[in-house]
């Protein structure tokens, strides 16, 4: 149950509801690998939590203009998958600092997380960043060697 509020409560509940949907889409039409995720803003935040949280149902995520509490990431990711956030350096909804501190600890716990930061771009997705999304979505879902 969410409770109003209680932020760590809502992102776990979206995180749930995104995996749930994330499995019964792999029971309807098998991949070959999971799929990447992304998302922007509250997005970006469930992005990261699916990642920490059931890395088995994703193949990587794109975080955009997104944290997470560092209280919700596991004390050791494993297995990690790829997690390449993006976001504006003058984001003044969700800081940029914040999502330094969330890669941070992604990092600090064995993860596989990067960050980039777009100058001048606030809590948007600017054309830049959409760019660099398509080209870290190829990459994330291309063969692997």
């Amino acid at each position: 149950e969410v409770f109003p509020g209680d932020r760590e409560t809502e992102f776990r509940q979206r995180a749930l509801e995104l995996g749930g949907f994330l499995e019964a889409l792999a029971a309807k039409e098998p991949l070959a690998a999971p799929p990447v995720i992304a998302g922007f803003s509250q997005g970006g935040m469930t992005a990261f939590l699916v990642a920490a949280r059931a890395p088995e149902l994703v193949s990587g995520a794109i975080p955009m203009g997104g944290n997470l509490p560092v209280t919700l990431v596991p004390a050791a990711l494993a297995p990690a998958v790829p997690v390449r956030a993006l976001h504006g350096a003058a984001d003044l909804r969700v800081p940029v600092a914040t999502a330094q501190e969330t890669v941070a600890a992604f990092v600090a716990r064995g993860g596989d997380a990067s960050l980039e930061t777009f100058p001048d771009v606030g809590h948007t997705i600017s054309p830049e960043m959409r760019a660099r999304l398509w080209t870290l979505t190829a990459t994330l879902t291309g063969p692997t060697p």
